[in-house]
C-alpha cells in the first residue's frame, strides 16, 4: 500500500485488499465486485509456494 501511495496519484483513493493463508489440504476461492468508471482502474497479483498463499487487489478510484 505504502509503494502505492508513493507514486502520489493525484485526485486518486487507493484501496488495497490481501488475503494470506496457509497452503494445506484445503481449498479457497476469492471474489470481489465493485462499481467502476472509465477513470478509475484495478491491478491483482497472486503468489504461492510450499507453505503460504497470497493474494492481492489494488484498486485506485478516482475522486472529483
Amino acid at each position: 500500500m505504502s509503494r502505492v501511495k508513493d507514486l502520489d496519484f493525484k485526485r486518486y483513493k487507493i484501496v488495497c485488499n490481501v488475503t494470506l493463508g496457509a497452503v494445506e489440504n484445503n481449498s479457497i476461492r476469492i471474489a470481489s465486485r465493485c462499481l467502476m468508471d472509465e477513470l478509475d482502474s484495478f491491478a491483482d497479483g497472486s503468489f504461492k509456494n510450499p507453505h503460504l498463499f497470497a493474494s492481492a487487489q489494488v484498486y485506485g478510484i478516482y475522486q472529483e
